[in-house]
């Protein structure tokens, strides 16, 4: 044994040796418990759902009153399923209303119809009212007589071109006359000049004529 181990086994303190036993355990246990133990993590996050598919919004044409909910918020529901019944606040009204609407549509239909054809609108549309079968001769009325206007009105603007054809035919014959008549004036001056019977300026001025 060297004098450095004799040393150490003479000075080695009693009282270190459990302690740092006992650290050694602990520091064991601890790394033990960390290999298999196992940690809740929570994170808090903002975020949106989106369906995978398209979104379908429900929504009531005309409007009601709820009378019963039939699902709650999370359930699952099928093609098919009663979700809810809803009251209509006028049943009678809004069926009259529709009603009213159907044969006004069906006598604007037949109104049409007589403007493409030029037939006589005398229909009532399948029992309609006749206060809108009125409404809509009047309006077949006023279609007709704005379409003669302007039927009127073109047929005056074609009358008034062939007027100014006639006028600029008529002007292009007398030209041919002018100018025929000016050729034949330049070509007995021309003669006369080669003759020597008209002066050259008499000759000048046939042909600036022509």
């Amino acid at each position: 044994m060297s004098a450095l181990d004799e040393l150490v086994s003479r000075r080695r303190s009693r009282i270190w040796t459990p302690v740092a036993v006992a650290v050694s355990l602990l520091i064991g246990a601890l790394v033990a418990w960390a290999a298999v133990a196992r940690f809740d993590e929570v994170a808090v996050a903002m975020g949106e759902v989106v369906p995978r598919g398209n979104v379908k919004v429900i929504q009531h044409l005309e409007g009601g009153i709820i009378d019963s909910l039939n699902v709650r918020e999370g359930d699952r529901v099928r093609q098919g399923d009663l979700l809810a019944i809803l009251v209509l606040g006028a049943n009678r009204l809004n069926t009259q209303e529709i009603e009213v609407r159907v044969s006004s549509l069906a006598l604007r239909r037949e109104r049409l119809l007589a403007e493409a054809s030029g037939d006589d609108f005398a229909s009532t549309a399948d029992g309609g009212p006749g206060a809108l079968a009125e409404a809509e001769r009047r309006t077949l009325e006023a279609r007709r007589t704005e379409l003669g206007s302007s039927l009127s009105v073109i047929a005056s603007q074609i009358e008034q071109t062939h007027q100014s054809v006639r006028e600029l035919q008529a002007r292009a014959a007398s030209v041919e006359k002018e100018l025929a008549l000016s050729r034949r004036k330049f070509a007995m001056s021309a003669n006369l000049l080669k003759d020597g019977l008209t002066s050259k300026l008499s000759h000048i001025e046939a042909e600036s004529e022509l």
